[in-house]
């Protein structure tokens, strides 16, 4: 659905050429027709967790909780948006989404924090990117999972580069495998408000990783799996749940979030045959469009 990229206008061209309809499908939409065409699921509450794709309301999406009935659907749910700090640079540069984590949880006095300085000790530097996110300069907002991924790999001190896709959240889980299984306290982590859409906050975690960051990788995995099966259960649909997107190749967010909905009651699909990746885009795009044309 993206207007610039060259997929769809080569799709345009094609289309005009042989006379053929043109069907535009938002990025992680097909990521849920995916795994519901998979599981011969045609009505669903879809959570899909991935780096960034282009929204239908001109922010850069990642972290979504959809309704789908049929072909119809609508996005109900959100992570907490952050800066995307300097656009595509945020993808290679974790420390940037760090930022915007502690601008997303202490407003615009962020800079002065330890925290900041500890992932661009250069004060110009962090006073430029400082600037940059309180003004939204080159910095949209985003609910991007992966982006709230490396932040929290940054703050944790686990990984402060990605040279190759992926690697701060891949650090990540590995980090947090290693680590003790999370204690679950009675302190709340997390919480899910109604903002227009559903919104899942994770402001409680990053102040509690910023006063220790002992478990932190772990725990992420259990408040952001919980969080997520919350705003789920707040939609209050009924339906069940399916999951996809890149952030489903982390085996401890597919089991942590499995299980958290198992608790609430609530049964989780996740890909069997296909990726949960951009890979398995093409069929999930292919389902929508069976879905829009048998309805029509």
């Amino acid at each position: 659905m993206h207007p610039a990229y060259m997929s769809t206008l080569a799709a345009r061209q094609l289309a005009e050429r042989f006379k053929a309809r043109l069907i535009p499908v938002q990025h992680h939409i097909a990521h849920a027709y995916g795994v519901m065409g998979e599981h011969g699921l045609s009505r669903a509450l879809a959570i899909v967790c991935d780096g960034t794709g282009w929204g239908t309301d001109g922010t850069i999406w990642g972290g979504e909780l959809f309704h789908i009935d049929g072909s119809s659907w609508e996005r109900i749910g959100r992570l907490k948006p952050m800066r995307l700090v300097g656009g595509d640079a945020a993808a290679r540069d974790p420390r940037r989404s760090g930022l915007a984590l502690l601008h997303s949880v202490y407003g615009d006095g962020f800079a002065e924090l330890p925290q900041a300085a500890g992932l661009f000790g250069d004060k110009n530097d962090r006073e430029m990117l400082a600037r940059m996110i309180i003004t939204g300069l080159s910095s949209p907002w985003t609910s991007s999972t992966g982006r709230l991924f490396d932040g929290v790999s940054a703050l944790l001190g686990i990984c402060m580069t990605n040279e190759h896709e992926a690697q701060a959240a891949m650090a990540l889980e590995a980090e947090a495998w290693r680590a003790e299984r999370a204690k679950l306290t009675e302190e709340k982590l997390f919480e899910v408000r109604r903002n227009g859409l559903w919104e899942l906050d994770l402001s409680a975690f990053v102040r509690r990783v910023v006063e220790r960051k002992d478990g932190g990788s772990r725990l992420f995995h259990s408040v952001l799996a919980r969080g997520l099966v919350a705003m789920a259960e707040a939609a209050g649909a009924g339906l069940p749940l399916v999951a996809s997107g890149g952030s489903f190749c982390n085996r401890l967010l597919e089991r942590e979030l499995e299980n958290a909905a198992a608790d609430a009651g609530m049964r989780t699909y996740f890909h069997k045959a296909y990726p949960p990746t951009d890979a398995g885009l093409s069929f999930g795009q292919a389902m929508y469009s069976r879905m829009l044309l048998s309805s029509r």
